[in-house]
């Protein structure tokens, strides 16, 4: 998935809420898109949370909502989301199922990435490193 311009580079807190900040492509293998999302930040706070409510291709709705809090040597990222679909997803027979199991393993793919990130983080952070957990890069 790949940030919208209008993203890159800004704290969360920067971020308009209630407008939409532009297209997010998902991106198979990296490199072949096959979705958008029309990203649409909705709430920030309190603490480390947010929630998305976007539409995408594939979906009418998509509500994400993220909250993040600190535990005894890390954090535990907790997601919660509710997605209506469109399209022939939709009118299939276990195309529900079929992409509530596609959105876990995204997520799961997302969690990995995020604790990666964070071990590397920790890694290569100083105390005087800026806290670039923030923004948004990708």
């Amino acid at each position: 998935m790949a940030a919208p311009p209008a993203m890159r580079g800004k704290a969360i807190g920067e971020l308009p809420l209630g407008e939409r900040l532009g297209r997010s492509w998902l991106l198979a293998l990296g490199m072949f898109p096959v979705d958008a999302d029309d990203i649409m930040l909705a709430e920030v706070g309190p603490g480390y949370r947010f929630k998305e409510t976007s539409r995408m291709l594939s979906m009418r709705s998509w509500v994400h909502e993220r909250t993040v809090r600190d535990t005894p040597g890390g954090c535990e990222v907790h997601d919660r989301l509710v997605f209506s679909l469109r399209g022939p997803p939709a009118w299939l027979p276990g195309g529900g199922s079929a992409m509530a199991a596609v959105v876990k393993w995204l997520f799961r793919h997302r969690h990995r990435r995020l604790a990666r990130w964070a071990r590397n983080a920790r890694r290569t952070e100083s105390p005087a490193s800026p806290d670039n957990s923030k923004y948004f890069n990708e």
